[in-house]
């Protein structure tokens, strides 16, 4: 049920921060309701292990990727509720300006917009692309043209209108007066058959956007670290790993670690009673 809700509902922030803690609590000290430092932040916490990280998703992300994931699905899918909500909440693939009392509308509008400038349009029977707005070329035509944006509700125009049996058949005055833009326009293969257009994610490899590369997007991607498989792997237990982890990151609950936080301790190190305690110490000198 927690996971349908975020992939329907955008979740007030209040609710999301009080699951992220509770989640905290339980990484930290193994009880969803028991308070302790925290000594890792917890956007290292979320990063995937060959960053570095615990692999943890931040609810926040996963409720927003799961809306940007909703977004996707009401502009490419044909089903019924999809076709019913283009036709009630977008004007020319836009949201409208509309107030809607709709209470999953309201966290799928905010991705519209998002989407399309990730995307591109691969042109078939040409039906559901605008020739002016919608970017099936390197970029939209009212870009490329500087079409101030009081005019894009009255550019209504398909890119079906420009073909005719299987081939291009584009105004002349678009001819004349851009040749470049025309041939760029010319060079793009028309499918044989009647095929639907189809909208590109940019970073999918086939252009279907899913819930994971919804995720990614959203995170970002960081620098790979090289140890992550010594670390994490089936021949070594989860809790030993999680020690080598805190280890390498130098946030363990050592004399040295709690000195840094304020707290003045006389520090021994409590195997060999000769040296100060720190992790450098107790791992690879003592």
């Amino acid at each position: 049920m927690l996971i349908y809700s975020f992939h329907v509902y955008q979740w007030p922030s209040v609710l999301l921060s009080d699951l992220a803690k509770c989640m905290r609590n339980f990484i930290w000290s193994g009880d969803t309701t028991q308070r302790k430092i925290c000594t890792v932040a917890w956007k290292v916490v979320c990063k995937p292990r060959d960053e570095g990280g615990l692999g943890v998703k931040d609810p926040s992300l996963v409720n927003r990727a799961s809306l940007l994931h909703l977004s996707w699905k009401l502009l490419t899918s044909n089903d019924h509720w999809a076709i019913l909500c283009r036709a009630r909440f977008l004007h020319h693939g836009k949201p409208k300006a509309n107030y809607f009392t709709s209470s999953v509308w309201y966290g799928l509008k905010r991705y519209i917009q998002k989407i399309y400038d990730h995307s591109t349009w691969s042109v078939g029977n040409g039906k559901n692309i605008f020739f002016w707005i919608d970017k099936w070329l390197d970029r939209a035509i009212f870009e490329h043209w500087n079409i101030p944006p009081s005019l894009h509700d009255s550019l209504d125009m398909k890119v079906s209108e420009c073909i005719m049996e299987g081939s291009w058949c584009l105004p002349d005055f678009l001819v004349t007066r851009d040749p470049d833009l025309a041939n760029s326009i010319i060079k793009i293969t028309l499918p044989v058959e009647d095929v639907l257009d189809r909208l590109n994610w940019h970073h999918a490899i086939d252009g279907v956007m899913t819930s994971k590369l919804a995720y990614t997007f959203l995170a970002g991607t960081g620098n790979k670290i090289p140890w992550h498989k010594l670390v994490w792997n089936v021949y070594t237990p989860p809790t030993r790993s999680f020690i080598t982890w805190r280890w390498i990151h130098d946030k363990l609950p050592i004399d040295d670690n709690l000195r840094k936080r304020g707290c003045f301790v006389a520090s021994l190190c409590c195997f060999c009673k000769q040296r100060a305690e720190s992790s450098n110490h107790i791992f690879l000198s003592c």
